[in-house]
């Protein structure tokens, strides 16, 4: 299987060529190079990424890369089922100089928690397939590289999709996404990553191994988690290690030696020191090998996550970036 990967990730850096006008990151790979040689899981690479709340805020994270002084390797963005293939947005982030990652979510997201929209079942079956067909065909088109993260957090209970929501099971799951997986790959969109991103686990959250594609089927493993302190009414101030350590624990169980993507994160100014925490994430990523990179979440306005909530935070994000 490693070796597919590598061939895969060789394949997809012959679109994106190094350029002035490329993202460089790593002795100056650009955005493209490094997320090939993280999806081989090569140590010592290191991908930084945002995630936008929408396109439109573009400009303004990449203005803020140029403040903390390192490249965008990856930009993502959110796109429901109910949207074509967003050739404008991978193109716009391309431009920029980062590989676009698309969060693919079917849903229609207006109608809350309780739709059968885009039931699992469906998809599974393939009675939605002309709808993922047209994505897959238009992906294989671009050509470029793209990481996809479909169905994320498939181990939570907010989403429409999530194991035990309106009586899915995990083998619901599983079928889903490797029937969306071949059908991309039928089409020859083969400059596609992709991504199996549950939230960190808890207690309450079903078994992960359950909802594990198989390593035919996944290029990084993607973990979401947060540092939410007390800026939301469930949260609590935790270090990284408490965080992710559980996941990536569990993880190493069932895909070992798969590389891992920290695919949303951030930290609350409230409860604690938020450039303290970015400075203790930035330590333990140094510990653990298999963790590739990096996205950190730049919603306005939800919690205080974005980098830049305050100059401590901006300054201890530039500090950590710098040795990264």
């Amino acid at each position: 299987m490693r070796d597919a990967i590598a061939a895969l990730a060789v394949a997809a850096l012959t679109f994106l060529p190094a350029s002035p006008a490329a993202g460089t990151g790593t002795a100056g790979m650009t955005a493209a190079q490094l997320v090939g040689r993280a999806a081989t899981g090569a140590p010592g690479t290191h991908l930084f990424g945002v995630a936008l709340s929408g396109i439109g805020q573009l400009p303004e994270v990449t203005a803020l890369a140029a403040r903390l002084h390192h490249p965008l390797d990856v930009v993502n963005v959110y796109v429901g089922w109910d949207s074509p293939f967003p050739s404008r947005y991978v193109e716009e982030i391309a431009a920029a100089g980062a590989v676009p990652e698309i969060t693919w979510e079917p849903w229609r997201h207006q109608l809350g928690l309780h739709q059968d929209t885009y039931p699992l079942t469906s998809i599974a079956s393939g009675a939605l397939d002309r709808y993922v067909e047209g994505w897959a065909r238009a992906a294989a088109a671009w050509g470029k590289p793209l990481l996809l993260r479909f169905a994320q957090e498939m181990n939570g209970d907010w989403y429409p999709w999530d194991v035990g929501v309106n009586g899915n099971s995990a083998l619901d799951y599983v079928g889903a996404y490797r029937h969306v997986h071949d059908v991309f790959d039928a089409a020859g969109a083969r400059n596609v990553l992709w991504i199996w991103s549950p939230n960190v686990t808890s207690s309450k959250t079903p078994t992960l191994a359950s909802m594990y594609p198989g390593s035919s089927y996944v290029d990084f493993v993607g973990i979401d988690g947060y540092n939410s302190g007390v800026g939301i009414p469930y949260g609590w101030w935790a270090s990284p290690a408490q965080v992710f350590g559980k996941t990536l624990a569990d993880v190493a169980t069932f895909a070992a030696g798969k590389p891992v993507l920290i695919t949303e994160t951030g930290s609350s100014e409230r409860g604690g020191s938020k450039a303290a925490w970015i400075g203790q994430f930035f330590a333990y990523l140094a510990t653990q090998p298999e963790i590739v990179g990096f996205v950190w979440s730049e919603y306005p306005g939800r919690a205080d996550w974005p980098i830049e909530t305050s100059p401590a935070s901006e300054a201890a994000m530039r500090a950590g970036l710098a040795s990264y």
